[in-house]
Parts: C-alpha cells; sequence; structure tokens
C-alpha cells in the first residue's frame, strides 16, 4: 500500500533526481560555511579582523589582511619570506644560509621581525626600534636579534652565541641596500647595551663601531686583514668618528675614507673605502669601473672616475707620499705597446679589483708629477705615507719593478723632489 498522501507516486528518496540534487545542496551548504562567507565558519575563525582601540574591527586592517599583495616585493628572493597578512615590508636582506625581514602595519607602533639563521627560524610582532636607528627583537625562547644599516647587517644570540651577518644583498624603504665589499672573518658582536653604529670595508680591512645611540660610539674593532684591535669610545670630530685602539692606533672613519695611524710608528695611511655605514649619512658604496667596451665607454668611465677620486686625493693625499702604479696617455708607446684609452681603463680596472683604494687623477692638475704635453692620466695606490720609503717598499712588497711603481708626493708646486724611484738593493736584496 502506497504511503498516505503520495497516490501512486514513488517516494522522493526513490527518485535518482532528488537524492542528486540533494547532496549539491548540502555541499553548497558546506563550502559557504567553509570558505565562502566571510567572517562565518571556518573563514570567519582563521581570518578574524584585529580589534580596533574601541573594540569593534579595525577596517584598515581587515582591508589589508584581504590581500596578499602587499606581503612582498618585487625585489625580495624566494629564499625570504613574506610579511604576515596587514603587514607590509619595510626592510629585506639575504645572505648565504640566512636572511632577515622587517615589516611594519597601519596603526601599529611595534614592527614584524623574521630571522631565519640555516634550519631555525625566528619571529616576533613586538620589535621595536633601536637607538641607533636600526630594530630590536626579542623572540620566544631567549633568542634576539638587532637588524641594522638600513637591514644590510643582522647580528643574530641564539642558545647564548652572537653572529654578525653582513650582506651585500639588501633592500630598504623602496631602494636597493647593502654592502659591495663585506668584511674578511669573524665580525665581534655588539656589547651588551650597544648596538651596531658604523662600518667600513676597504679589501681585506674593515672597521665596525658599536654605540648607545646615533651620536655616541661606545667601542670598535679594527681588522688589518691578519689580526684584529679593539679600542674604546669614539668622538664625532667635525663628522669623523675617531677612536684610539689599545695597541696604540689611531683611527678615524669617514663617508669615504678611513685613517689609520700608528703612534709607535709615527706613520699615517689613508684608506678610501669600498663601503660604509655611517649615522646620518646610510650605506655609501665606492665607484667600481667596469671593462670598457669601446674607446668612448673608456672615455666616459676614466672622466667618472677621475671627477670621483680627485677630491679626495686633494684631501688625504697632498703633502704624503704614495705609489704611482701608472702614467699613461691616449697613443702613448710604452714597453713595446700602443696604449688606448681602453687600454688605461682596463688597466685601471684591473688595479682597481686588486687594491680598492687605486685612484685615477689627470696628471695636468697636479704640478708636482711634472707631467705635461699630453693628456696624461696618473694611477696611484691612493695610500699615504709620510716618507717615500715607505711608499717604495709597498711597491717592492707587491711585486712591482721600479719602473712601473715608485713614490710620488701630490701637490701644486713645483716637481722638486716629489718623485723617487728605487732599486731592490734598497731592501736588502
Amino acid at each position: 500500500m502506497s504511503p498516505s498522501g503520495n497516490g501512486d507516486k514513488s517516494p522522493l528518496y526513490r527518485c535518482w533526481w532528488a537524492i542528486v540534487a540533494y547532496v549539491m545542496v548540502l555541499a553548497l551548504i558546506v563550502a559557504a560555511v567553509c570558505f565562502g562567507i566571510p567572517g562565518t565558519g571556518i573563514h570567519g575563525l582563521v581570518n578574524k579582523p584585529e580589534a580596533g582601540a574601541s573594540g569593534s574591527a579595525s577596517v584598515a586592517a581587515g582591508s589589508a589582511a584581504g590581500s596578499d599583495a602587499s606581503a612582498r616585493v618585487a625585489s625580495m628572493p624566494a629564499s625570504v619570506p613574506s610579511c604576515p597578512r596587514g603587514w607590509t615590508p619595510t626592510t629585506w636582506a639575504s645572505w648565504n644560509g640566512g636572511n632577515s625581514l622587517v615589516c611594519k602595519a597601519a596603526g601599529k607602533s611595534t614592527f614584524h621581525v623574521n630571522v631565519t639563521a640555516g634550519s631555525q627560524s625566528y619571529s616576533t610582532d613586538g620589535a621595536t626600534t633601536s637607538p641607533t636607528g636600526g630594530y630590536v627583537a626579542n623572540f620566544d625562547g631567549g633568542a634576539s636579534a638587532i637588524v641594522a644599516f638600513a637591514g644590510s647587517l643582522t647580528q643574530l644570540t641564539a642558545s647564548g652565541v652572537s653572529t654578525v651577518n653582513v650582506t651585500s644583498q639588501a633592500w630598504d624603504n623602496g631602494s636597493s641596500s647593502g654592502f659591495t665589499a663585506v668584511p674578511s672573518g669573524h665580525v665581534t658582536a655588539c656589547p651588551s647595551g650597544s648596538y651596531p653604529f658604523s662600518m667600513s670595508v676597504w679589501g681585506n680591512q674593515w672597521l665596525f663601531t658599536c654605540g648607545a645611540d646615533q651620536s655616541n660610539g661606545t667601542s670598535f674593532v679594527y681588522s688589518n686583514g691578519s689580526t684584529s684591535d679593539a679600542g674604546g669610545g669614539v668622538l664625532n670630530m667635525s663628522g669623523k668618528f675617531c677612536g684610539a685602539t689599545m695597541d696604540a692606533y689611531s683611527i678615524c672613519q669617514g663617508a669615504q675614507v678611513v685613517t689609520v695611524s700608528s703612534i709607535a710608528h709615527a706613520t699615517t695611511t689613508t684608506y678610501p673605502t669600498q663601503s660604509s655605514y655611517l649615522p646620518g649619512t646610510g650605506v655609501t658604496n665606492a665607484y667600481g669601473p667596469q671593462q670598457a667596451s669601446s674607446d668612448t665607454d673608456a672615455r666616459t668611465t676614466m672622466d667618472a672616475e677621475i671627477k670621483q677620486d680627485t677630491p679626495l686625493a686633494g684631501a688625504y693625499l697632498v703633502g704624503q707620499w704614495t705609489p704611482q702604479l701608472s702614467a699613461k696617455w691616449d697613443g702613448v708607446s710604452w714597453q713595446g705597446k700602443t696604449w688606448s684609452n681602453q687600454d688605461i681603463a682596463n688597466q685601471f680596472r684591473d688595479f682597481k679589483q686588486k687594491y680598492s683604494t687605486a685612484m685615477m687623477l689627470r696628471s695636468a692638475d697636479w704640478s708636482t708629477l711634472g707631467l705635461s704635453g699630453h693628456d696624461w692620466v696618473t694611477m696611484v695606490a691612493g695610500i699615504s705615507f709620510t716618507n717615500a720609503a715607505d711608499a717604495n717598499r709597498w711597491c717592492y712588497a707587491k711585486g712591482f719593478d721600479s719602473d712601473n711603481c715608485f713614490a710620488v708626493q701630490l701637490g701644486h708646486g713645483a716637481p722638486d723632489q716629489t718623485m723617487q724611484k728605487w732599486t731592490p738593493g734598497h731592501f736588502g736584496d
């Protein structure tokens, strides 16, 4: 007997089309609850907007959370994680085996910081700014980090061990950052209570300073490539930061040069830096000449180098002795070769790769060189010595012969005893 009210019709549960419709409706309900209706079900639990000061959801945070577009910038390597939803990148850096990321969010006074070192990753939303202009992050478990130098330096302390990472690949507030040359060897972390203050790198030497704020350096370490020497307080002396080491060295750091004086040996050497960071100046990188592909390209490269190096030489080499590496002009014949501007530019490029302090100068700008009659270009090592013998000893130690490297003194007077050559016999051979 058929159920009451259905007459001769079959019940719905026996109709195939009814079963299909029922399953589809049920699936749509589940999808809507879990994923499709903002603010409800699982979707609402996972992506619930942060409450604002009035207790209601923050509109700004909610709208930012609705898009991942601001969580990365185009230049970020794949190894650097994205900012959390609602945060935008401020600074990122990447180095071999690690990276750092700083993010900000509207209405927040703290920063998101993530630091990855090897297989370990540390993260917090409560980072603050440091007294020297960077960021300080304290992570769960006792680890901490300081991100400084426009993101180019990250000091990480974990399990009681502090490491300093200086990177050439970095980005800060829309601009490329980083050091074109990074320190060789181990860089000692800043003592407790101080923060990365400044750094300069030239060749295999470097100077790293820690400070209490943006105007007071409290300690520094100077590495000459083989040994490191520590010093105490650093004074701001007309835009340079100067201090003394325990081994009687006086060191002054500027935006483009570092001057090292040995009190014991009565010598002073000035080094143009490849990369520097100073408070208020930021990261500065020295001009690096490229391989010249044409004579016109070569002349442009040479003019740019001369324009940069001339004021540095005027400020730090006049009255001192420096090794001359070459003097050429376009068309000169020297040692069986006729030299072009392209040859001259490429020779300087090779010198610059070997000696980061090398400078290119227009010879006519320095009357003490005694070169006229052609558009001479003089290349010097850029290292200053207080006497000619030490400059010549540098040539000898670097393997030059006396025809291609000898002591000269830059200046604007008469060329009287401002060039001194040498023979191997001068050094006991």
